[in-house]
């Protein structure tokens, strides 16, 4: 059996790239041969000699100083990360227009996971709904609107697209919410992929950089918090330890040292050996939890429903620090190695789903 998945994996983001690698692997060394579909959405298919427009931007970028030179290493980090951890088809699709043109032949497509559903993000790319004509049986595993109100787009994709596939699962209570809304049937909230692995099996995939103090609390925000800041500049100082700041948007503030030209592998580093996580992140909450750190968690502005689910799974539900508070240990500060144990159910039905999805009799039931 051949499976091929659709997902997030060309962003240079950490979250996306760990969780595509995370997939690819569980389901090649638990299932069945696995390929990542080399697929662009809509929004980001690469012009014409992009590839070398791009590398002569980072050689010029790297000429002008420090920051160019940062920009280049982690692209090149990411590059190679995906050339070791990821297995991507032999075609490459451009858009929506080359899926229909030549679907993927494949036994099984999955989509998931990330906020693949979000129309917004993707250009209205329907690939992700799987919405295109394939003998292929046709399965979502995490799939996440990243929302909790769903456009018309969505909407029609889900009553028209999402209704057809063989098995559906989503990664957030909210989006089971509006999927049964639409479609009068809710589907299992199952894990993120970056859960299906073993803390031992990321600790080998981590890489630690050169020159990080012994002790430190790593920051890792999406976006700029008060709250967040002033949390890990309390927690640094009642510590005695440096803070190191590892910014996931531009618009974050820096605490400490700035960590720069980080691949997936020195971000998993980075967090495997911080004494605090103080983050505003999905997926820094879920390392944090997964590598047994001390965790902060300040809630997200926008997209803070796939965290709170997290947390509630974890079993520290209403433990967020909100960007009116301040922080109080006894409730904020969660005990990554004690609540990770609480994901062990949600993490065994997750597998199960899968092993369900693709084991063919129990697909006929």
């Amino acid at each position: 059996m051949r499976i091929g998945v659709f997902t997030f994996h060309r962003a240079n983001n950490y979250g996306a790239v760990l969780q595509a690698a995370a997939f690819q692997r569980y389901i090649g060394k638990s299932h069945a041969e696995c390929e990542i579909i080399d697929y662009y959405p809509n929004n980001a298919i690469p012009a014409r000699f992009a590839a070398l427009r791009s590398a002569a931007k980072c050689a010029v970028d790297t000429l002008r100083g420090r920051g160019g030179m940062e920009a280049f290493i982690k692209e090149k980090r990411f590059e190679g990360f995906r050339k070791r951890n990821l297995v991507l088809s032999h075609d490459k699709y451009l858009g929506d227009g080359a899926i229909k043109a030549r679907p993927p032949r494949y036994d099984v497509l999955i989509s998931g996971s990330d906020q693949i559903l979000n129309t917004e993000l993707t250009g209205c790319s329907r690939a992700f709904y799987l919405d295109f004509d394939t003998p292929a049986i046709k399965v979502s595993y995490a799939s996440s609107f990243g929302k909790d109100v769903l456009n018309e787009t969505e909407r029609e994709l889900t009553a028209s697209a999402l209704s057809r596939l063989e098995r559906l699962s989503m990664r957030e209570a909210s989006g089971a919410d509006a999927v049964e809304a639409i479609l009068g049937a809710r589907p299992p909230v199952v894990a993120d992929p970056v859960l299906l692995l073993s803390p031992e099996e990321w600790r080998m995939t981590a890489n630690k950089p050169k020159k990080l103090p012994e002790r430190y609390v790593c920051v890792y925000a999406m976006e700029d918090s008060e709250a967040l800041f002033r949390a890990a500049e309390a927690i640094s100082r009642k510590l005695g330890v440096p803070a190191v700041t590892v910014k996931g948007s531009p618009r974050a503030r820096v605490l400490g040292k700035e960590l720069n030209g980080l691949g997936p592998a020195e971000f998993l580093g980075v967090i495997s050996g911080a004494e605090y996580v103080v983050t505003n992140s999905f997926h820094g909450a879920a390392f944090a939890l997964i590598f047994g750190r001390k965790l902060i968690s300040a809630a997200h502005s926008k997209r803070n429903t796939r965290i709170e689910n997290l947390l509630s799974e974890a079993g520290v539900h209403g433990r967020q620090l909100h960007e009116n508070e301040e922080l109080d240990e006894k409730t904020h500060v969660i005990e990554g190695a004690e609540h990770y144990k609480n994901l062990m159910p949600l993490i065994e039905r997750s597998k199960a789903y899968i092993m369900d999805a693709l084991d063919p009799e129990k697909r006929r039931k």
